[in-house]
């Protein structure tokens, strides 16, 4: 049996009034709620919002600067020469993979995928999606009310991370600048979204938790790895091709306020400063060419917005043929 999307109207004409609205927003708020409930206890996201918190201090922590030529060590970051000892290099920290798993740039899409990945096949799974859908509610507001619940849990993890490392930063750096910490704070936070998405889609994309699971798991070796890059070298499209890549948008955002202390981040896609593992940065070696556009800051914004859209309107369209028999 195909449950088709429920509209309520007045008049019968079929088109949605005022109250159907009200109605639907009300029902959508109360899955938000439910969701939220569901994970408010959750020993995964106390483990995540421990571990997010723990790598943040850890990152801006380890960060110190140097005389000489700088050193290497398994868990300090030196600056060679820094011309002012600014929180940029927490934020450039933050993005760089030389702290392994404590870095952002593992964690939030791992984070995002985990939240993402019961999203619908868990209540499909357990009846919950048909009980749901015995009530008037819409596809719609079953999915906005669920993206809305996983991402106010997303952003309270995300952003308790973030709160420890400014605290940290405040402490740690001669200079910080709030306003640029901020957009680094809301470009974390977006692609946390992305990755939420993207789990919401497999979710829907697959009949079984297994499956799904599966699924989530090829989907963040491949991107933690690097697995696309063997057909965009083959193709011959590096690095021009990494403009629609969620990460790489990710980190021109990040580090589009210090553009002008870190700009080698947006020609380099998915490397640091001076390479994974580097650990010796410094502002003398940001003499680079002008950023090109398709690797600007306003189209890294309208990939995210992308990487955000589609696999939620992927999830839409299968909840709406999706069969509960």
């Amino acid at each position: 049996m195909k449950l088709a999307p429920f509209v309520d109207s007045s008049d019968g004409s079929g088109r949605t009034t005022p109250a159907d609205t009200v109605a639907q927003a009300r029902i959508t708020a109360a899955i938000a709620k439910m969701e939220i409930r569901q994970f408010r206890w959750s020993r995964l996201v106390a483990l995540f919002i421990a571990f997010f918190g723990f790598s943040a201090w850890r990152i801006v922590s380890s960060i110190r600067p140097v005389e000489g030529e700088g050193g290497r060590g398994s868990r300090y970051t030196f600056l060679e020469y820094p011309e002012t000892y600014d929180a940029v290099y927490a934020v450039y920290g933050f993005m760089s993979y030389t702290f392994h798993v404590n870095s952002f740039v593992f964690l939030v899409p791992l984070l995002g995928l985990v939240l993402g990945y019961g999203a619908v096949v868990t209540p499909r799974a357990t009846g919950q999606l048909k009980t749901v859908l015995a009530f008037p509610c819409s596809r719609a507001a079953i999915l906005i009310g669920t993206l809305l619940g996983r991402g106010i849990i997303l952003t309270a993890v995300i952003g308790t991370g973030l709160l420890v490392g400014w605290i940290t930063i405040l402490v740690q750096f001669e200079t910080a600048q709030a306003g640029f910490y901020a957009a680094f704070s809301a470009a974390t936070i977006g692609y946390g979204f992305v990755w939420l998405s993207i789990g919401f889609a497999l979710s829907s994309l697959f009949a079984t938790p297994r499956r799904v699971a599966a699924a989530v798991f090829t989907v963040f070796i491949g991107f933690t790895f690097n697995w696309h890059e063997i057909a965009v070298n083959a193709l011959g499209l590096f690095p021009d091709a990494y403009s629609v890549d969620p990460r790489q948008a990710y980190l021109i955002l990040a580090s589009a306020p210090y553009e002008e202390i870190i700009p080698k981040v947006h020609l380099a896609p998915h490397e640091d400063i001076d390479g994974f593992g580097t650990t010796v940065v410094g502002t003398q070696i940001a003499e680079v060419a002008a950023v090109p556009l398709h690797l600007s800051w306003p189209v890294a914004v309208c990939v995210l917005g992308l990487w955000i859209f589609v696999p939620l309107v992927i999830t839409y369209n299968r909840l709406r043929r999706l069969s509960l028999t």
